[in-house]
């Protein structure tokens, strides 16, 4: 079946992205050079909303499917042996971390930017 496999393909880039995401965090908080402090608090920031994405995934493990007339919203997530009412307070928490990663893109851009045209930003201004 097409659904179980797509559903065991989320599951398991969903578990690598914890891992990656958990390293990434773990070396950002540890072995930041002073000159990359303020470029490390864009990092962190797409790391965690990431981290947060992926845990959601796992919870919710949402499926959609479209009809003529509706799109459906199924999860089949842990959250599901729970509390259905929790699956989509998870499912909201995920769209917002993604969300949040959307935004920070043009900024993570601009500042690439701005130190390659006029120097490097502190972190503190970051």
């Amino acid at each position: 079946d097409i659904g179980l496999i797509a559903s065991i393909a989320r599951l398991s880039f969903a578990c690598v992205a914890i891992i990656t995401n958990g390293t990434l965090i773990t070396l950002i908080l540890a072995r930041t050079p002073k000159k990359m402090k303020a470029f490390s608090i864009i990092l962190l920031d797409f790391a965690l909303s990431d981290l947060a994405n992926s845990v959601m995934e796992i919870l919710v493990l949402n499926l959609q499917y479209q009809t003529p007339v509706y799109l459906v919203n199924q999860t089949e997530g842990l959250c599901t042996y729970i509390l259905p009412q929790l699956c989509f307070a998870f499912y909201g928490f995920q769209l917002h971390s993604f969300f949040n990663s959307v935004l920070a893109q043009p900024f993570s851009f601009y500042y690439r930017y701005r130190v390659l045209t006029k120097g490097d930003l502190s972190s503190r201004t970051v």
